[in-house]
């Protein structure tokens, strides 16, 4: 008998194709997934539906789910996922607020964010290889609105390893 052996998550890359496979293209879509710690896939969860250009979350419902499944699953980490149907690969300012929220809430109950990525259907960018630095101290260095910030996210990383992240 053959059994279900869950999917490891070891870039974001692998992360953003198993998204994709959940979400609907024609709404926006915020997805959590929770990691163990050899990065295992241990759940995945559809936290919020919206519209074809939003979708309204709130950090207590995403940091309710992720720290249901550190108790209930053993979760060491998560990534959040959500898709842009307009196809816009670059994250909104909204975005990058909400990132940095949730940032800071998983630091507080020791329970990392390990990346946000955006969907799209042609591709994805993971929003922890465009700023390092807010994942590892919870601040973003410049306004999420100042040129600098605009043009380093227009830039396409290659695929994110999460090998040396929680």
């Amino acid at each position: 008998m053959e059994q279900n052996v869950p999917p490891t998550i070891l870039s974001s890359t692998e992360a953003a194709n198993l998204a994709r496979a959940l979400m609907c293209i024609e709404q926006e879509e915020l997805w959590i997934l929770a990691l163990a710690a050899n990065k295992t896939l241990l759940a995945s969860h559809l936290l919020f539906r919206g519209t074809a250009d939003a979708c309204l979350a709130h950090p207590r419902d995403v940091m309710r789910t992720a720290m249901r499944f550190a108790c209930e699953k053993n979760a060491v980490g998560f990534l959040l996922a959500h898709n842009h149907p307009s196809g816009e690969l670059t994250p909104s300012k909204e975005d990058w607020v909400f990132t940095q929220t949730i940032v800071s809430c998983g630091r507080l109950f020791q329970i990392p964010l390990v990346d946000h990525l955006v969907i799209t259907p042609s591709g994805y960018t993971s929003m922890r290889s465009l700023n390092e630095a807010l994942f590892l101290s919870g601040l973003l260095p410049e306004a999420p609105d100042s040129k600098v910030f605009l043009r380093r996210c227009r830039a396409r990383p290659k695929s994110r390893s999460y090998l040396s992240q929680t």
